[in-house]
C-alpha cells in the first residue's frame, strides 16, 4: 500500500482564492487564501485547491486521502468549514463572476477555532472518483458552512507561503488492483551496461511474455550505423554532436534470446533496458534534438490521446558532463543513470487519467550544465480485458429431448473492451467445445448468436 504525499516541490499545484466585494478581481498569488465572511461587508471569500494527480496510478485503489491544510490567521471563534467536488475549469485567472461550478453536497468538512492549526481533511471519497474516472480532477472548493453570518473570515497558507510547512498537502494511500486492471506498470530495468566493441548484447531484465521491453542504446560515433535485432522496431536512431542514440522496443515472448546490437565498427557504447507491463500499444510518440541546452522538453507537444488512462513515459538520452536530469513535477522518475561515462539516459512517467496530452513545459527535464542528445516521450495504452457478460434466451432448464427434437442455443455476448474478439461457445457432457459465433467488439453492441441441435440416436 504505498503512501504519496502530493505538495508543490512534488506535483504541478494550484491555488487561489476568490471574493464576493470583488466579483471581476482575481487573487493569484501571495501566502494565503481566504475562506469566509469579512466584517461588516457580508460578501463571502472561498480558496480552490488543486494537486495533479500524475503520480498516483489510474484505477487506484484508495485506502485514505487526506488533504492538509494549515490555519495561519482567524477571527475569534469555532466555524465549519465544508469541502465541495468542484466540476468545473479554474486558474489562477478566476474570479468571483468566473468561478467554476461545484457539487452543492458537502463531501467533507472541518471546524476551525481561532487557533493557527494543522487541519487534515478526508477527501477519500473524491480522489477515489477523480482516479476512477467518475470525476475529473478539478480540485476542492472550500468555503464557510454558513455565508451569512459577518466576521468569519480566516486564512489558510497557499502554496507560495514562505513557510513550507504552512503550505497544503494531499496524502494518499494507495493498492493497485490485483485483477481487471486499467493501468500500465513500471515493472525495472536491467543493470546498465556499457563496453568498446562492435556489437553489444545487453542481458534483458526480468519479464513476463507480452511485456513492453525498451532499450535505450549510445555509441561514441555520429556516422556509425546501429543494426536493431529482429523484432525490435526503433523509435529513434539519430546522431547529434559526435554520438548516435537508439531507443527502440519490442513485446517480449517466452523464451526469446538476449538481443544483440551490431555496430558497423568497434565502438564504445552503454545501453539500459526498461519493463512496462500491462501494454496493448504505442499511440503516439514524439522526440527532438537537444543541442547545447538544459532544457529538455519531452518532444514538443504531445497530444490527441484518444481515451482515458494511458501511461505518458518520458525518455530522454544526453551527452552530459556532469549530474543528472531534474525531473518534471508529477512524474515518477525511476531511472536517471549515468552510463560509459558521459551517456544519462532518464526515464519518467505519469498516469494522465482524463487528459488527452502534456504541453512541452509539463514534460520538461533539466540538466545542471547545456547538453546534446535527443528528448523524447511516448504514450502507453493500457492492456484492459474486462470480463465478457452473457444472456442466453435458449434453452430453458430441464428439457425432455424426443427422438428428433431441436434444442436450440441463442442469446447475446457483450465486451466493454473495444477491439477484442469475442468467441461464444458450447460443450455437451465436458465434451469439445465448439464455436458458435465469432466477432469483434466494438466496446457496446452485443454479439448475437443462434445454433440449432438436433436430438438423434440419443445424442445432440
Amino acid at each position: 500500500m504505498p503512501v504519496v504525499t502530493l505538495n508543490k516541490a512534488s506535483v504541478v499545484t494550484q491555488d487561489t482564492s476568490i471574493s464576493q466585494a470583488n466579483p471581476t478581481s482575481a487573487y493569484p498569488t501571495g501566502i494565503a487564501t481566504r475562506i469566509g465572511v469579512e466584517n461588516g461587508i457580508g460578501s463571502a471569500w472561498r480558496s480552490l485547491i488543486k494537486f495533479d494527480l500524475g503520480v498516483i496510478p489510474n484505477d487506484a485503489i484508495i485506502n485514505s486521502a487526506t488533504l492538509n491544510v494549515v490555519q495561519i490567521s482567524a477571527p475569534v471563534g469555532t466555524r465549519t468549514i465544508n469541502v465541495h467536488k468542484t466540476t468545473s475549469v479554474w486558474d489562477n485567472t478566476t474570479t468571483w463572476n468566473t468561478q467554476p461550478n461545484f457539487d452543492a453536497s458537502v463531501s467533507a468538512s472541518i471546524t476551525l477555532d481561532n487557533g493557527l492549526v494543522s487541519k487534515a481533511i478526508n477527501v477519500k471519497s473524491i480522489v477515489q472518483d477523480w482516479v476512477s474516472g467518475a470525476l475529473v480532477n478539478n480540485g476542492f472548493l472550500l468555503k464557510e458552512a454558513d455565508e451569512a453570518t459577518l466576521s468569519t473570515f480566516r486564512d489558510i497558507g497557499s502554496f507560495d507561503h514562505t513557510t513550507v510547512a504552512s503550505q497544503p498537502t494531499l496524502t494518499i494511500d494507495y493498492t493497485i488492483p490485483s485483477s481487471g486492471k486499467k493501468q500500465v506498470e513500471y515493472v525495472g530495468s536491467n543493470t546498465p551496461a556499457s563496453g568498446d566493441a562492435s556489437t553489444h548484447t545487453p542481458i534483458l531484465p526480468s519479464y513476463q511474455s507480452g511485456d513492453l521491453l525498451v532499450v535505450m542504446l549510445g555509441i561514441n560515433s555520429s556516422t556509425a550505423t546501429i543494426t536493431i535485432p529482429s523484432g525490435w522496431t526503433a523509435l529513434l536512431n539519430d546522431a547529434n554532436n559526435g554520438r548516435k542514440f537508439l531507443i527502440a522496443y519490442r513485446f517480449a515472448t517466452n523464451g526469446m534470446a538476449n538481443p544483440t546490437f551490431t555496430f558497423s565498427q568497434s565502438l564504445t557504447h552503454g545501453s539500459i533496458v526498461h519493463n512496462f507491463r500491462n501494454v496493448k500499444s504505442i499511440p503516439k510518440n514524439v522526440f527532438s534534438v537537444v543541442s547545447d541546452n538544459t532544457s529538455f522538453n519531452g518532444g514538443g507537444i504531445l497530444s490527441d490521446v484518444t481515451s482515458a488512462n494511458h501511461l505518458a513515459v518520458v525518455l530522454n538520452v544526453a551527452i552530459r558532463a556532469s549530474g543528472s536530469f531534474t525531473p518534471p513535477l508529477s512524474f515518477n522518475e525511476p531511472s536517471d543513470v549515468s552510463v560509459a561515462g558521459n551517456y544519462g539516459f532518464q526515464v519518467a512517467y505519469r498516469y494522465l487519467h482524463e487528459k488527452r496530452g502534456l504541453a512541452p513545459a509539463e514534460k520538461t527535464s533539466t540538466t545542471i550544465l547545456p547538453s546534446y542528445g535527443f528528448s523524447g516521450a511516448i504514450i502507453l495504452e493500457p492492456l484492459t480485458n474486462n470480463t465478457p457478460t452473457l444472456s442466453l434466451t435458449n434453452p430453458t432448464n430441464n428439457q425432455t429431448l424426443a427422438e428428433g427434437s431441436t434444442f436450440p442455443i441463442a442469446g447475446e455476448a457483450s465486451d466493454a473492451d473495444n477491439g477484442n474478439v469475442v468467441t461464444v461457445k458450447y460443450k455437451i457432457n465436458n465434451g469439445t467445445a465448439r464455436a458458435i459465433a465469432s466477432g469483434v467488439s466494438d466496446g457496446s453492441s452485443p454479439l448475437s448468436f443462434a445454433k440449432t441441435l438436433t436430438y438423434s440416436n440419443k445424442r445432440l
